[in-house]
């Protein structure tokens, strides 16, 4: 397995309970391990700052294989991976 890290985050809505939910469907993903949760932590918008602020959390993983698909099943763009 492979670790990864995963930084999520949500400006819309209810954004904590978003942020819950993800980290609920991330450890019963299949061949993933959640390793940890950081805290929560807010960020300002950057970029088009005319939005709310972030609430944001950070989670290690170790994976076989992560991928990213959008609600319409195409692979999003955003995600980086590092070494």
């Amino acid at each position: 397995m492979s670790k990864v890290y995963l930084s999520l985050g949500s400006n819309m809505g209810e954004r904590k309970v978003y942020l819950e939910q993800a980290v609920r469907a991330l450890s019963q993903l299949d061949n993933t391990e959640l390793i940890a949760v950081s805290p929560i932590y807010e960020t300002a918008a950057w970029g088009n700052t005319n939005q709310d602020d972030f609430l944001n959390i950070d989670t290690p993983e170790k994976a076989y294989l992560l991928g990213f698909i959008q609600s319409d099943g195409s692979l999003r763009e955003d995600i980086r991976l590092f070494d």
